[in-house]
């Protein structure tokens, strides 16, 4: 179990600094491409298969990807 909670603030942690250095530059980027988008979701498949080997645990159900422009994010969250 300690393994598990580690191993997942390990990601929650990536995730986030990663959040944060795009946020920082995030208006002076334009939107991503489909390329992007591709390699972006294929990394996320890359990260998953890591961390189930990592933390000695099978991956059960893929990941739900999508990607969301700023303005779909900020929608839903105001929303919930």
């Amino acid at each position: 179990m300690k393994r598990t909670s580690a191993g997942l603030m390990v990601l929650l942690f990536t995730v986030l600094s990663v959040a944060a250095q795009q946020s920082a530059s995030a208006a002076t980027l334009p939107p991503p491409t489909n390329e992007q988008g591709t390699e972006f979701l294929h990394t996320a498949d890359e990260v998953s298969c890591e961390m189930s080997k990592l933390l000695s645990l099978p991956i059960l159900f893929p990941l739900k990807k999508s990607l969301r422009s700023r303005e779909e994010i900020r929608a839903y969250l105001v929303q919930k």
